[in-house]
């Protein structure tokens, strides 16, 4: 990327949106002002109809998404049909885990109503963590704390885990 562009797109305020999006999720809050800027520049918004996909369970997608608008439902695809998982809708962020690596998604995300998404792809992420490499320790380190958050919630955010959730936890062991 062309940092000279940069003062062209200061002035829209969809690339001020875009870094303030950024600015609050905590994969990318630890990074600094002028990385930030480069991720807005480089990521783009999408428009998904409802039912569109926006990534299939067993596919390998390079994304990650913002929800500015709408709202999908994750989806796990088993022999007996569809389990609905959980919903999503403005302001959550979804498969930053993609950006690290590249591995086959174990659900299917599929848009409820229209939407509007921020997405930023692996290729923009990575461009940005080349003109950045300092900020790829605080990121990790992001990743780590979301995963023993995740881990916590699961133990004690509830009145007790059963059996078969206690053999679940243990991800914060690796």
């Amino acid at each position: 990327m062309d940092l000279s562009t940069e003062p062209k797109l200061a002035c829209s305020s969809e690339y001020r949106e875009q870094i303030d999006v950024l600015m609050r999720i905590p994969l990318f809050s630890v990074m600094p002002p002028e990385a930030i800027k480069v991720l807005a520049c480089l990521s783009a918004r999408e428009h998904f109809l409802a039912n569109d996909f926006l990534f299939v369970q067993d596919e390998v997608d390079e994304h990650a998404y913002y929800i500015m608008e709408g709202e999908a439902e994750l989806v796990l695809v088993t022999k007996k049909g569809e389990d609905k998982l959980r919903s999503y809708s403005q302001g959550d962020f979804i498969g930053g885990f993609s950006l690290l690596s590249a591995v086959k998604r174990l659900f299917t995300l599929r848009a409820k109503t229209d939407m509007h998404c921020l997405v930023v792809s692996t290729e923009c992420f990575q461009k940005t963590l080349a003109q950045f490499p300092e900020i790829a320790q605080d990121i990790l380190r992001e990743v780590a704390a979301s995963v023993y958050r995740w881990e916590y919630g699961r133990i004690y955010g509830h009145s007790g885990l059963c059996e078969e959730c206690k053999r679940g936890v243990g991800v914060t062991l690796l």
